[in-house]
């Protein structure tokens, strides 16, 4: 009972928990925050050295670069996924036979040999497009592009013997590196200017610079001007005096879609020999045909009256004899400039002459010319040159 009595006494006097208020919590949570702060502030800052900011920096432009490179990366494959799979169905398959080559002209009709123009003789219709429908097919299809497409002005027996220059300049296209890429018509052009470079002894040229390469046919040596005009299709053959020696192949008559100048001079040595090929009258854009100064000769074929677009014709310094070709020439109606001085033809100053009304200059000098000249020079509106020294008018 005593013990009893203790601990009721003891439990009155221990004073009950005081409960904590709203405020006390409130308090604590403040106080809790402060501490938290100081606790942020004091953690250190961290600061980087100058070589690390630098390769941070250097890393970050790498992390660009190839970006950039895996974009380009994906564009080009793109882009080779689509353009491939066009050429492919553009091209189709390279094993099967061959299909026609493209259009080509035909040779227009010829006099008969030593049968000079009459006077009063027609220009010769202009060369007309027709495709080579006939012929026989061959396995390699650049050989049949080329036989067949040079048709009109090669005799398919020139490819037989391998030295002449037309089976020279097909296995030189056969050997192009990018012969692949090369459509009909430029494998044509290519061909046909090769054939040129082994007709006039290319390997002898004073400057024969990319002639016969890899490189485009617009980069070869031409002087003084672009070798193609703005479609890229080969336009002035232009060598000035580049010691070409040789003949004129028929073959230039294949280039009538483009060819708009060939100026060819001789130099110290005989140049150019034989005749004017018939096929000259193909090229239909042809604005100069310069031929002063190398040694052919013959007569001037009438086909030449098919150049609509001729404005200057120099052979002076040749060998061409006869009478001069009043008829031939008159049926230029552009022809601005005339030049058959110092050759060999005789006979009289042909009336035809006046109907040039376009004609600016015309030299005669150093032929074998006689009798009086006729009146209807005066028809000559345009004439400003004339040269008729060394005749015997």
């Amino acid at each position: 009972a005593e013990k009893a009595k203790e601990a009721e006494s003891q439990k009155q006097q221990t004073p009950p928990p005081k409960k904590m208020g709203r405020s006390a919590k409130i308090a604590d949570e403040d106080i809790e925050a402060q501490r938290q702060s100081v606790v942020r502030k004091k953690r250190p800052k961290v600061v980087y050295d100058e070589d690390t900011r630098a390769r941070r920096r250097l890393g970050c432009i790498l992390i660009a670069i190839l970006l950039i490179l895996i974009g380009i990366g994906a564009g080009i494959g793109i882009g080779v996924g689509v353009f491939g799979t066009e050429d492919e169905e553009k091209s189709g398959p390279t094993t099967p036979s061959p299909t026609l080559p493209p259009a080509v002209p035909t040779l227009p009709p010829t006099p008969a040999p030593n049968a000079p123009p009459s006077a009063t003789s027609s220009p010769v219709a202009g060369p007309t497009v027709e495709p080579a429908t006939i012929g026989p097919t061959y396995a390699d299809p650049v050989v049949d592009n080329v036989i067949r497409g040079s048709s009109a002005t090669t005799p398919a027996t020139a490819f037989d013997n391998p030295e002449s220059p037309q089976s020279q300049a097909l296995t030189w296209l056969q050997g192009n590196e990018n012969l692949q890429f090369y459509s009909p018509e430029k494998q044509l052009i290519r061909w046909t200017l090769a054939v040129f470079f082994y007709s006039t002894n290319g390997t002898d040229w004073l400057t024969n610079t990319r002639w016969l390469s890899d490189f485009d046919e617009c980069t070869w040596y031409v002087a003084g001007v672009s070798a193609c005009n703005s479609d890229r299709l080969f336009a002035n053959l232009v060598l000035g005096a580049n010691n070409l020696q040789g003949t004129l192949p028929a073959e230039l008559g294949l280039l009538s879609d483009s060819l708009e100048a060939i100026n060819i001079r001789g130099v110290l040595t005989e140049g150019l020999t034989g005749t004017l090929p018939t096929e000259i009258g193909f090229l239909t854009n042809l604005k100069e045909l310069n031929l002063r100064g190398n040694s052919l000769g013959g007569g001037l074929p009438i086909e030449l009256s098919n150049l609509g677009a001729l404005v200057e014709l120099d052979l002076n310094g040749n060998e061409y004899g006869g009478p001069l070709p009043g008829s031939v020439v008159s049926a230029i109606p552009s022809l601005e400039l005339l030049d058959l001085g110092d050759n060999n033809f005789t006979g009289g100053f042909p009336d035809e002459f006046a109907d040039m009304t376009e004609l600016t200059s015309l030299v005669v000098e150093n032929n074998a010319l006689e009798g009086p000249l006729p009146s209807s020079i005066g028809r000559m509106s345009s004439l400003q040159v004339l040269d008729l020294d060394d005749n015997k008018f």
